[in-house]
């Protein structure tokens, strides 16, 4: 990873700005195992719950928060869920609405919650496309 991205990326805000090439370049390297801790702040689910959308056993993630990078999967993972929810967030005009509605039960979505289709890259698909509608105000 390049010192300009290593050294400035410290919020999931920063992974949103970099372009394509950035985060594949952040992704490939490993973000920063801060940014797992401020996803799971932001989508306010306990770290079980976090675990679970990285694809890690609880365990597993613990000791991730004690090292410096995430790995390849995981960084994924997180670049995506962030993604997902900064689109939430723009679209409910709030990160309170967007956490509210990822944990409520959404018509559109055979009444499942969207952050319980997160845990795949298709679910997530959905999810945004829903969010696509909602913007262009289309009942979901």
């Amino acid at each position: 990873m390049s010192a300009t991205i290593k050294g400035r990326l410290t919020s999931l805000e920063e992974l949103g700005e970099l372009s394509e090439a950035g985060q594949i370049e952040a992704v490939s390297q490993g973000l920063p195992v801060e940014l797992a801790r401020e996803l799971g702040a932001k989508l306010e689910i306990p770290q079980e719950t976090l675990a679970a959308l990285l694809h890690l056993t609880p365990r597993t993630l613990q000791r991730r928060f004690e090292t410096d990078n995430l790995g390849l999967v995981e960084s994924e993972r997180i670049c995506e869920l962030s993604r997902v929810f900064s689109r939430a967030s723009e679209v409910l005009e709030s990160d309170a609405a967007a956490v509210q509605w990822l944990k409520s039960p959404v018509q559109a979505l055979g009444w499942k919650k969207p952050l319980d289709l997160a845990h795949t890259l298709i679910g997530l698909r959905q999810v945004e496309a829903i969010l696509g509608r909602i913007e262009h105000g289309v009942f979901s």
